[in-house]
């Protein structure tokens, strides 16, 4: 998967939910679909529920294992870590 693609799939999830759902996703790939792995992403980035309904969060899901199955799970981390309009204590919340 080229640089462009992974940008892609990263503005579909969010570098915000990538970020706050990395280890979720990192870990849960391989054994959870999209529908079950959407479900999850409010737990670890409580703002995304708000935000989206459950289809966008399969939706995000589906993206975030894409990455992951094509070994780009580590390069989108390094290109949210990368990005100037992240906050980086993005999981802190007001």
């Amino acid at each position: 998967m080229d640089k462009t693609k992974v940008n892609r799939y990263l503005n579909s999830i969010g570098k915000r939910t990538f970020v706050n759902c990395f280890e979720l996703f990192k870990d849960n790939y391989d054994k959870c679909n999209e529908i079950e792995l959407g479900k999850m992403i409010p737990l670890h980035d409580p703002l995304s529920e708000s935000n989206n309904p459950d289809s966008s969060l399969r939706r995000k899901a589906s993206y975030a294992i894409g990455l992951f199955r094509n070994g780009c799970g580590f390069d989108a981390l390094k290109i949210c870590a990368e990005a100037t309009r992240i906050d980086h204590n993005i999981n802190k919340l007001p």
